[in-house]
């Protein structure tokens, strides 16, 4: 699902032409680029080919493969790093994950508007895609029977998939059901859609948004993702009384440069969304490419703090794992350990409420930043 009109660069086409088989094989997620976010990358192809950049840049990762897409690949990558089938419990697999005592994720599609390249829930995706065994009705009933059982729920969390993708009338009758059969407090939604196909923020989608008292979290990564539509479509939402917030993955040759986490927050915080989180890209498999070592992670945080206002970098950093985020105060100490095939792999430890947690680091010798040039390349 590649836009044909598309011009990939040269270097990269081959991966491309190939990309779809090799994904099957291995567990990940089919090429589908949105005709919206495809023109801003074709955008980015001929500027950067102007300049004689023979680098892709960070629109054209974000959705396509890049040279060192399976080139590179690091000891810690598993399926599933964060837990989601751990937390599912038998008789609700693929409907719900339950990770922390107040609060669940909803999966009611395995559908996005685009597949990101840097998708963290690609193996359970990959694995569901095309499969549907509930009905959307039958998932919903499921739900409510639940948080019925489980007053202690105060939230519920849309995912997925992307929730924004559902038909209006299926999200609203998800919505409704929460809201006056569950009785739940809190309803969230994550939604990749405003930077993929903003469109389906049509009036009556914001006035539904509204209606529900949903909270509605973007996942914009990088600062050229926001355009004068996108802007549009946020105003419209801020308007109808949805309240906006935004987080997003820290990404090797995206965004790991100070001036582009900043130029990120700043730009959201202009047209009214809130930054709450930047997270550490899990550890999947074939994540390397975007992967970035954690000294480097907390180096990038502390220079945001000092190179920014208190209202750029009041924003929550935070690694997740099987057993629920951890944070940089969280940090205990590095260690690393020899595998059978005599290769070394780093681990930060962490601990969260007496439990000692392992994270699978980046190697340092392989974590060559981004170009801010290209990342940047507007400027």
């Amino acid at each position: 699902m590649l836009p044909k009109w598309l011009p990939i660069p040269e270097g990269t086409k081959s991966i491309v032409a190939g990309f779809d088989q090799i994904a099957a094989k291995d567990g990940l997620l089919p090429i589908k680029v949105s005709d919206f976010y495809a023109k801003k990358v074709e955008e980015e192809i001929r500027v950067l080919k102007s300049r004689g950049v023979a680098s892709v840049g960070p629109l054209y990762r974000c959705v396509l493969p890049g040279e060192d897409r399976f080139s590179t690949r690091v000891g810690g990558e598993v399926g599933d790093f964060i837990g989601d089938k751990v937390n599912m419990l038998e008789e609700l697999r693929d409907v719900l994950i339950w990770k922390y005592r107040d609060r669940v994720l909803f999966l009611p599609t395995d559908t996005c508007a685009a597949n990101c390249q840097y998708c963290f829930r690609t193996a359970y995706l990959s694995d569901r895609y095309g499969a549907k065994p509930f009905t959307l009705k039958e998932k919903v009933t499921k739900l409510v029977d639940f948080l019925r059982a489980h007053p202690e729920i105060e939230e519920v969390i849309l995912s997925g998939g992307d929730p924004m993708v559902l038909a209006p009338r299926d999200l609203e009758m998800i919505l409704r059901a929460l809201r006056e059969d569950a009785h739940i407090k809190h309803i969230r939604i994550h939604s990749r859609t405003l930077v993929y196909s903003p469109f389906v923020y049509t009036q009556a989608a914001c006035e539904m948004l509204a209606r529900y008292r949903v909270r509605l979290v973007h996942h914009v990564a990088h600062p050229y993702e926001i355009c004068d539509i996108v802007k549009e479509h946020v105003e419209r939402l801020a308007r109808a009384g949805v309240h906006q917030y935004n987080q997003f993955p820290l990404l090797r040759n995206i965004n790991d440069h100070v001036d582009v986490l900043r130029e990120l927050i700043v730009a959201l915080d202009e047209i009214g969304i809130r930054t709450i989180s930047i997270f550490a890209p899990d550890v999947v498999n074939f994540s390397a490419p975007f992967r970035i070592s954690l000294k480097r992670q907390f180096t990038l945080m502390d220079e945001l703090a000092w190179s920014s206002p208190a209202w750029v970098h009041a924003v929550r950093y935070a690694l997740d794992n099987p057993h629920g985020k951890v944070r940089k105060e969280d940090f205990v100490r590095f260690e690393q350990e020899t595998g059978s095939d005599g290769k070394i792999t780093p681990f930060a430890i962490f601990k969260r409420e007496g439990r000692e947690i392992r994270y699978p680091d980046f190697p340092e010798k392989l974590d060559i930043p981004g170009n801010v040039q290209t990342m940047l390349w507007k400027r």
